[in-house]
């Protein structure tokens, strides 16, 4: 009876402490049928980020393992190993291949704009400060073609 009580009383005190998380949201709705309603948003849980000159505090959901690959007909994937790091990133981003051919890059937002582009052999760094926070793609390929893409979050 006790712990009930005391359970109850502790669940009672932490409720107005308790604070929904904020969504940057991009879009949404609502789809209706004949017998439901299903309301959503795309976006991403809102990340908060608190620097000073030795110390960096994240504060959110950070999708850690959100690095998503788009899978493509085996005839059209590009073979070599690639590495964009790291994701999410509010700065830059490097991407890496174990091809010494020269491949090429490009960004862009989930609506389709273009965002940047260039080529490179190895490594090279792409700059995302001048971009806002968000969801982007970004697709690399050789002259011949063959493309893998990569989602990359850029925070605030």
């Amino acid at each position: 009876m006790y712990k009930i009580l005391f359970l109850s009383g502790a669940i009672v005190f932490a409720l107005p402490s308790l604070k929904a998380q904020q969504t940057v949201a991009t879009l949404g709705g609502d789809v209706k049928g004949n017998t439901h309603t299903l309301s959503y948003t795309v976006g991403q849980v809102a990340i908060m980020q608190a620097r000073n000159n030795s110390h960096s505090l994240s504060e959110g959901v950070q999708q850690g393992l959100f690095v998503k690959e788009d899978y493509i007909a085996e005839a059209n994937f590009l073979p070599c190993k690639i590495i964009i790091s790291p994701n999410p990133s509010s700065d830059f981003i490097r991407i890496q291949s174990d091809s010494e051919d020269e491949l090429y890059y490009v960004m862009f937002t989930t609506a389709g704009a273009r965002v940047c582009g260039g080529s490179f052999s190895c490594s090279t760094t792409v700059s995302l400060c001048d971009m806002a926070a968000g969801v982007y793609i970004v697709k690399v390929s050789n002259k011949e073609g063959k493309e893998r893409k990569f989602q990359i979050v850029k925070s605030k």
